[in-house]
């Protein structure tokens, strides 16, 4: 296929002002070193509270900038991306937030040098993420191979064609797990840049941090985001759909214990859906799973303050739905 650009950097907003919008931007258009007619922007207006036009960012004279605007309700972010996605032009995507920006002037750089000497599935450069504690910024860098946020990365148009990827209608949160995760998962030629090329900027009404980390105690949502996760590797991966299971059956009895769950029945409506989708794989409380859940404990530094005394009464618990 014939792509007119090689990159379309897709950024959804929906609470931000112009201000911020043309922040972001900015730090797109301050880009060095870059071949500008190879790039485009497209801000995907998800719902916007404020009225936002291409006239507002006339002073960004490197860009070429597309605007889609959701009208009515809020669709979210992995809809709002997968909007931008339908619009791309580029042989590549990439996904900013509205409230973000590049870390450097040469971030960009970074993945046209990788490009022009190959294609890959998928590119991933590193992150900063900024939080604010007691009073003070603080500043952390990801992982290497960080398989999990949309940041920093180029994704392959092709090799999402190839597999089915889109970003998933029902998933509001825990979006970006379902969506980089599988596709850093089946990707067989992944090239890693060891710098970081994006900060996520702290942001106290994010989805992620508002309301007292209000999504860490959406299990049900987490136990949907696992379930539609195993419905695509028992179509690409089936081989691997028992560790995934396991892993999150002993991830989410952690997750129980770190942070109650925002409505326990909706928990537990999911889980059901979700046991009931994989009886046929489905093992049980085994040796291995024990194993696998103190080494998950040991890597985890959440998780060494819990006990695993609870835990096969957990699958237990599940496993009665198999009878019922």
């Amino acid at each position: 296929m014939a792509y007119q650009k090689l990159v379309s950097i897709i950024i959804p907003y929906h609470s931000e002002d112009v201000y911020r919008l043309n922040v972001v931007l900015s730090s797109i258009n301050n880009q060095i070193g870059v071949d500008f007619e190879q790039i485009e922007v497209i801000l995907v207006g998800d719902a916007p509270v404020e009225a936002v036009r291409l006239s507002d960012f006339v002073l960004l004279q490197h860009l070429d900038l597309q605007m889609h605007v959701i009208t009515g309700d809020s669709v979210g972010a992995g809809l709002a991306r997968q909007a931008g996605m339908d619009l791309a032009r580029g042989q590549y995507l990439m996904f900013m937030d509205a409230d973000d920006q590049f870390q450097f002037v040469g971030s960009l750089l970074e993945f046209f040098n990788v490009a022009k000497m190959g294609n890959h599935d998928m590119i991933i450069a590193r992150y900063l993420e900024e939080s604010y504690y007691n009073g003070a910024y603080r500043y952390y860098t990801s992982s290497a191979r960080d398989w999990k946020a949309a940041y920093g990365k180029w994704f392959s148009v092709d090799y999402l064609a190839r597999i089915g990827l889109k970003w998933h209608p029902n998933l509001r949160i825990y979006e970006d797990t379902y969506f980089v995760g599988i596709a850093a998962t089946l990707s067989p030629d992944t090239h890693y840049i060891d710098s970081v090329v994006y900060t996520r900027m702290y942001n106290a009404t994010s989805t992620v941090r508002k309301d007292d980390y209000w999504f860490e105690r959406q299990h049900h949502t987490w136990a949907d985001e696992n379930r539609y996760w195993l419905q695509f590797m028992r179509f690409h991966r089936p081989e691997r759909m028992l560790s995934d299971l396991n892993y999150y059956l002993v991830d989410v009895y952690f997750r129980r214990q770190v942070n109650a769950s925002e409505d326990d029945a909706l928990f537990w409506e999911a889980h059901k859906r979700l046991v009931l989708e994989n009886r046929d794989i489905w093992a049980g409380y085994t040796p291995e799973l024990a194993t696998y859940a103190e080494s998950l404990q040991d890597r985890e530094d959440k998780y060494k303050a819990f006990s695993l005394d609870g835990l096969s009464d957990f699958i237990a618990s599940s496993e009665q739905f198999l009878r019922d």
